[in-house]
C-alpha cells in the first residue's frame, strides 16, 4: 500500500476494493500489528509477520468521482473522532 492520507493528526494508509456488483469499499489502516500463524493450519513452522492494522472501513471507493472532497472530509473526520474516543475509553477516560 502506498496510498496515505493525513487527517486529524493521524496518518492513515488506505486500500480501495472495487467490486463488479457496486460493492466498492475503502479500507483504512494505521500502523502495524504482529500476526502469528502455523504454515499449514495446525502443523508446520510458526510464521510471524507484520500486517497493517485495520482501523475502519468506508463503504465507498475513495476514487469514486461522484463523492466530493467535502463528503470524504466529513466521513474521515467522523471516523477519526470515533477512533480518538475509543482510545480515550481504553485509557479509562470515560468523561
Amino acid at each position: 500500500m502506498n496510498n496515505t492520507i493525513t487527517i486529524g493528526g493521524r496518518t492513515l494508509t488506505f486500500e480501495v476494493y472495487l467490486s463488479d456488483e457496486s460493492y466498492d469499499r475503502t479500507y483504512f489502516y494505521e500502523g502495524t500489528e504482529t500476526h502469528t500463524y502455523k504454515k499449514w493450519g495446525l502443523f508446520g513452522d510458526t510464521i510471524t509477520e507484520e500486517r497493517p492494522k485495520h482501523v475502519f472501513t468506508i463503504d465507498e471507493a475513495i476514487t469514486n468521482p461522484r463523492k466530493s472532497k467535502e463528503w470524504w472530509q466529513k466521513e474521515l473526520t467522523k471516523e477519526v473522532e470515533l477512533l480518538d474516543r475509543k482510545e480515550e475509553i481504553e485509557r479509562g477516560e470515560f468523561i
